[in-house]
């Protein structure tokens, strides 16, 4: 297979709410407008091939760049967070991670009065370390499956984040990474032998199905779905 078939992409992005709302029908005036022009060309994509380098193309410098930090291994797998705003970058024996350097809508309000220099993607200094068996997001997290127990590592404002913010679940062994149902109740959803189990404060409630092989699922503010196999 071409290398360039090989390649993982993601397009990191800021979706602007002129740009929303003029969607939506909402009104385009002069001021809307220029704002849209601002924002309409602030998105990244980062790619990653064979070798460890990691390349990021600016659409507002309209150039491809290599990151200065690179992959551990050749040929990582990148996985976007929720906001769109970082991504983990995994292979078999670590998790790294890239700011793409942009910002949500609403930091860039609270900071449009002051002068900041444009900010570059980076690989940050935080990595995690272990056996990898999947890498997914919930609920604003990176949910990593590592040596048999769940890293949770909050996605929001990931340059910012160290080893003490990420939370471990371990009460036993997984077979997929446990999914966020409630951050504030510490309720988690979790994939261990032919069941999955409602979990609070890491003790087990009577919730549970029968699901021996979990391969997906897909999340929203209200729903998570997931499909696996039965016993």
């Amino acid at each position: 297979m071409k290398s360039s078939l090989s390649r993982s992409l993601m397009y990191l992005a800021v979706t602007s709410a002129s740009l929303f709302l003029t969607a939506c029908g909402g009104d385009s005036s002069s001021s809307s407008s220029s704002e849209e022009e601002e924002h309409e060309h602030t998105g990244r994509l980062l790619i990653s091939d064979d070798t460890t380098t990691l390349t990021v193309y600016d659409q507002s410098e309209a150039a491809f760049e290599t990151l200065a930090g690179s992959a551990a291994l050749a040929s990582p797998s990148l996985v976007l967070a929720d906001n769109g705003l970082s991504a983990a970058v995994v292979n078999s024996s670590s998790v790294q991670f890239v700011h793409s350097g942009l910002h949500s809508e609403e930091e860039e309000e609270a900071a449009e009065e002051e002068e900041h220099d444009h900010e570059e993607a980076d690989v940050i200094d935080l990595t995690v370390s272990g056996t990898i068996s999947k890498v997914v997001t919930s609920k604003g997290h990176f949910a990593i499956l590592a040596d048999g127990a769940t890293q949770l590592v909050p996605a929001d404002d990931i340059e910012s984040v160290t080893a003490a913010d990420i939370e471990t679940f371990d009460a036993v062994t997984q077979s997929y990474p446990a999914l966020v149902l409630d951050e504030d109740s510490k309720t988690l959803l979790v994939f261990s032998g032919d069941n999955a189990v409602v979990y609070t404060e890491d003790s087990a409630t009577a919730v549970s199905t029968s699901c021996s092989s979990p391969v997906w699922h897909v999340e929203s503010e209200h729903m998570t779905l997931f499909g696996c196999t039965r016993a």
